[in-house]
Order: structure tokens, then C-alpha cells, then sequence
């Protein structure tokens, strides 16, 4: 089911407002929507931004710690059923294939480990920029 459109720029801050259609206009000011948009501001190099530099660092934190723990108990994991050679098919199979898995599970915690420090030290040193 289509609507038709009554000219080209029916848009979200159109006044029109032909049944199912929401005018957003009426709900916000327009000074309030050209902000939004990042319009309407005079001087745009007066406006003051709010660092959340710790706060993401602690989310990269709380990434971090649980991503050391899994990396350090899949390293002991891999290898701890040792491949023999009398065993049968599906017993070898599946204990190569547990050693796979637990070997890339550490490759993945490792760069969660590297990418979570590196951009906690970015924020730490301001070197994200600020836009």
C-alpha cells in the first residue's frame, strides 16, 4: 500500500498533514529542529561539548577484564585434551575440533583485549577528535 505524495518535498518538517502522515512541526519549534539538524546555531564555536571520555573508558573497561579472563582459560582449555594417535575417528575429529574452537575463541579475545586498550589510551591521551 502507497501513499501518494502532494509535491516533491513532502518531507518530515512539512506543514501539511494529510492523514497518516505526523507534522513535526506543530510538536517542536522550528528553531529546535534546525538545531537538531545542526543548523539555527549562531556562533557554532561557543557551543560546549561534554566529554564522556570516562565513561566510555569504563565501558571499554568492563569489555576489557571479562576478555582477558575467557583469552587466559582458552588457552589452558586448547590443549588440555591431548590428541592421541589409537583413538577412533570421531574421538580425534572432535577433540581437533575443540582445539580449533578454543584457539579462535583466543585469537577473538585477544583483539577485544588489544582494541579495547588502544582506544582507552586514545581517550586517555584526547586524541579521539572532537566533532
Amino acid at each position: 500500500m502507497t501513499r501518494s505524495r502532494s509535491g516533491p518535498d513532502r518531507g518530515l518538517a512539512s506543514s501539511r498533514n494529510d492523514g497518516g502522515d505526523r507534522d513535526f512541526t506543530s510538536d517542536v519549534g522550528s528553531k529546535n529542529v534546525m538545531a537538531l539538524r545542526g543548523g539555527g546555531i549562531d556562533n557554532i564555536n561557543n557551543v560546549e561539548l561534554k566529554s564522556y571520555a570516562s565513561e566510555a573508558s569504563n565501558l571499554f573497561g568492563n569489555l576489557r577484564v571479562p576478555a582477558s579472563l575467557f583469552a587466559g582459560a582458552s588457552v589452558g582449555a586448547a590443549f588440555a585434551m591431548p590428541i592421541d594417535g589409537p583413538e577412533g575417528l570421531k574421538i580425534g575429529l572432535v577433540k581437533r575440533l575443540y582445539a580449533l574452537l578454543m584457539i579462535s575463541s583466543l585469537a577473538c579475545q585477544v583483539v577485544v583485549v588489544v582494541v579495547t586498550t588502544c582506544t582507552m589510551g586514545a581517550l586517555a591521551l584526547g586524541a579521539v577528535e572532537k566533532t
